[in-house]
């Protein structure tokens, strides 16, 4: 609580109350999917160094386990509260986030990661247009899809298995975004994506004892899988929870397109790549459809 000054006017004192402005619902939940963008895509730099020593399976599986050790105990009394029956919304979230997580690594196998994200990010894409309620979710849609293929520029093998497999994350993309913001509003605090971790792990744990064999762990291997874990689960997937009671479907779903514009950025940050010519107009163009799109929904909800 802030104390009100006490201020003299005519030999008299006289308390002055003082307001602090907070930051509206929906400003906070636009915040909370720029900070989930560069946690993934700064976890997803750190755990491509560590697939060679333990495979997609183990890097999943550590994402999970870490997600599991922060989002469990934060969950517990929220779920000791919470009907049995509504623990279905959990399962209804683990099911896209798993086939998520799965298909866009077995995508990159099959046809590189710049047409993998290209056809992945479609998803999320088509459904801000089909949730948006205006000519500006349309086009900023339209621009974040434009952008979105200037900034990847995807190239690759268009081998058929690959295509399928990037279009099962496209799909489960936007699922996982539908049953995360129903689940926000049936369940509290970070109870969905808690229950979704020990499921995942359910699966996880016996796929790994079966056909991860060839895993080189270390210190060092295990320190930076464990960081990714954090970075590329734990804490997006809470700022998606968050975020999805604060703002409409489709300015989540078009903000989505921040994730090459951050992958883009520590590529250059960190690992020294240079941007190009249309890196540069793609980035600027999936800026503008965000600032379109978010500017629109902040006067709706005024």
């Amino acid at each position: 609580m802030v104390r009100a000054p006490r201020v003299p006017l005519l030999g008299r004192v006289y308390s002055v109350p003082v307001t602090r402005s907070q930051p509206s619902p929906f400003a906070t939940g636009v915040a909370l999917l720029v900070v989930g963008a560069v946690s993934v895509q700064l976890g997803a730099a750190i755990g491509a160094s560590v697939i060679p020593a333990i495979g997609v399976l183990g890097i999943v599986l550590a994402r999970y386990i870490v997600q599991a050790c922060v989002h469990v105990p934060l969950a517990l009394g929220h779920l000791r509260r919470t009907p049995r029956r509504k623990w279905w919304w959990g399962v209804v979230v683990a099911a896209p986030l798993l086939a998520m997580n799965t298909a866009i690594y077995m995508a990159f196998s099959h046809i590189g990661v710049g047409l993998s994200v290209t056809i992945e990010l479609m998803g999320p894409i088509t459904l801000a247009v089909l949730s948006a309620r205006s000519w500006q979710g349309w086009v900023g849609a339209a621009l974040a899809a434009v952008g979105m293929v200037l900034v990847t520029g995807p190239t690759g093998t268009a081998n058929a298995a690959g295509i399928v497999w990037a279009v099962v994350a496209a799909t489960s993309w936007a699922l996982y975004l539908v049953a995360v913001r129903k689940a926000a509003r049936e369940l509290p605090g970070l109870s969905a994506t808690a229950i979704a971790s020990v499921l995942g792990l359910a699966i996880l744990v016996p796929a790994n004892l079966m056909l991860n064999h060839g895993a080189e762990l270390s210190t060092s291997v295990l320190l930076l899988a464990f960081a990714a874990g954090l970075l590329s689960s734990a804490v997006p997937y809470a700022c998606d929870v968050a975020a999805m009671r604060r703002v409409p479907m489709n300015v989540a779903s078009t903000m989505m397109s921040v994730n090459p514009v951050m992958a883009v950025l520590f590529g250059a940050l960190i690992l020294a790549e240079r941007l190009g010519p249309a890196e540069i107009v793609g980035l600027l163009v999936i800026s503008a459809a965000n600032v379109l799109v978010v500017r629109a929904a902040a006067r709706t909800t005024k």
